[in-house]
């Protein structure tokens, strides 16, 4: 006979084993993922790209496109930014803007690092270039149209930063709030990096910053719309501007609605008058 309380040790033993090995399996599969994936460093890099909602293509965070309107459609050719302010994207934004594709500049960005937007922000002022937002756009590369636009947190200084700044359309939105700041300790365990991050508030002095360093003529109504969101947490629903709020602090200097003549005609910087074409935000001045 077969003595059974001997026989359940050897049983826990075995699983034990097979449970250490297979973690240890689980962990060799994932390094060797990560060194393969190293092995192929001139393929296309999935950071330069953001995903599209409604389609299965990602497209690049900055290309050529059109900056169009729900009533009268695509109305300017322009560069389009998508997506995260960071070191990598505002350096592919330059590229672009360096290769004389485009003085223009729309955006579609929840915001980002605020040291790389006050970097966009420097170049923007520098180099002239006009800034838009847009009910939607058309990317070259993009299989659907970009909806609900905004340009939201470190995108705010980023716009501002522009003497012209254009509206096109009605729906986007412009929304801002208190700064915050990402620490991060990468750590190398097991051969793997793993990067931590933590969040804290920090003040909007980058904003502000940037207003001084642009310096346009609606520099007070955009100080006093800084202060208005530095007041406001990062963990708190954003402040998002109605029109009237818009024209209040001067985030748009014009705005388009009367097609495309219109704002081929402001992109030439040439303005229409008798409120043909060109619409000058004149409100509060």
């Amino acid at each position: 006979m077969t003595d059974s309380s001997s026989a359940k040790p050897k049983a826990n033993r075995s699983f034990e084993k097979g449970f250490f090995w297979g973690i240890v399996a689980v962990f060799v599969c994932f390094y060797v993922v990560m060194v393969v994936d190293d092995w192929f460093p001139n393929k296309e890099s999935k950071i330069d790209y953001v995903h599209i909602v409604n389609s299965d293509k990602d497209v690049k965070q900055v290309s050529r496109g059109k900056a169009c309107s729900i009533k009268l459609g695509c109305e300017l050719d322009a560069v389009i930014f998508l997506g995260e302010i960071n070191d990598r994207s505002v350096e592919m934004l330059k590229d672009v803007i360096n290769a004389k594709q485009s003085k223009w500049v729309c955006f579609n960005s929840f915001g980002g690092n605020t040291k790389a937007a006050l970097d966009l922000s420097k170049f923007i002022k520098d180099e002239r270039i006009n800034t838009c937002l847009a009910d939607y756009y058309e990317v070259d590369d993009a299989e659907v149209p970009i909806v609900n636009t905004e340009c939201s947190s470190a995108c705010n200084q980023a716009f501002l930063s522009a003497e012209k700044r254009l509206k096109i359309g009605n729906t986007a939105k412009f929304s801002g709030h208190a700064y915050a700041t990402k620490d991060s300790l990468r750590i190398d365990f097991l051969f793997i990096d793993w990067l931590i991050m933590t969040t804290r508030i920090k003040d909007n002095s980058d904003f502000f910053e940037a207003i001084y360093y642009a310096n346009t003529p609606d520099r007070a109504s955009h100080e006093e719309y800084a202060r208005k969101v530095s007041n406001i947490s990062h963990h708190d629903r954003m402040y998002s501007l109605s029109l009237k709020k818009m024209n209040h602090y001067k985030i748009f200097t014009e705005t388009c609605f009367d097609g495309l003549a219109s704002c081929q005609t402001f992109a030439k910087g040439q303005q229409r008058v008798n409120g043909i074409g060109l619409e000058k935000n004149t409100s509060n001045m």
